[in-house]
């Protein structure tokens, strides 16, 4: 018995020993590791930033389409007035002023035209970009193709209520009705049925593909 004992306390000796010796060669690696990185120069980059004068981006169109002799003779804004026809600006225009009333409970008075001009503003604000969208009236960086355009109060105001659909005829969550994409439902039912209009030539050209994922969206095809 008094072995077993014996035999019992020199094995937990053993044991602590082992320990405390691996506890002291890590902290003894960690240190050299700190020691080693704090000599090492750092390979931070000091950036000197100078001004110089803001050059106005060229976006004119300087290429040509391949069409047919239906659509040869259309400009670009005609080509857009396809697919964006006056009836989904005066959509957006409709469901902009409703969703104004029912977020501030005031009128909010927006014409298609200034519709319009907001989406033609987001399409140049694609091509010209900018850190901000407030640098396109700065006085710095003012781009007059969407400052004289618009304000940029205005442009503010509309994309504040900008909408698509009455929030109130969404179905909620568990409804068999429920519709995922509710607040862009029309407008994209609306672009497809102008798409459909069109008659589709020889020669397609797919500009997006479907990859395979793993990611856990409800949305995905």
């Amino acid at each position: 018995m008094k072995t077993l004992v014996q035999n019992d306390k020199t094995w937990y000796k053993i044991e602590l020993s082992a320990i405390f010796l691996s506890l002291a060669a890590t902290a003894d690696f960690l240190l050299d590791s700190i020691g080693t990185a704090a000599s090492k120069p750092s390979k931070r980059r000091d950036l000197a930033w100078r001004k110089v004068d803001f050059v106005q981006p060229d976006a004119a169109w300087k290429d040509h389409l391949v069409v047919d002799q239906e659509m040869s003779g259309k400009t670009p804004l005609e080509f857009v007035r396809l697919f964006f026809d006056q009836g989904v600006v005066n959509h957006i225009r409709d469901q902009t002023k409703i969703y104004a009333l029912q977020k501030d409970a005031k009128e909010f008075g927006v014409s298609s035209a200034e519709v319009e001009c907001f989406l033609g503003i987001l399409a140049f604000t694609g091509i010209v970009k900018m850190p901000s969208y407030r640098s396109y009236w700065s006085n710095e960086t003012r781009y007059p193709v969407i400052a004289d355009a618009m304000s940029r109060d205005r442009f503010e105001q509309i994309k504040k209520y900008l909408h698509f659909n009455d929030n109130l005829t969404q179905k909620p969550r568990g409804d068999p009705g429920h519709d995922k994409i509710h607040k862009v439902r029309p407008l994209i039912q609306m672009i497809r049925d102008n798409f459909m209009m069109i008659p589709p030539e020889e020669h397609q050209a797919v500009d997006e593909q479907i990859v395979p994922t793993k990611q856990r969206i409800s949305l995905k095809q």
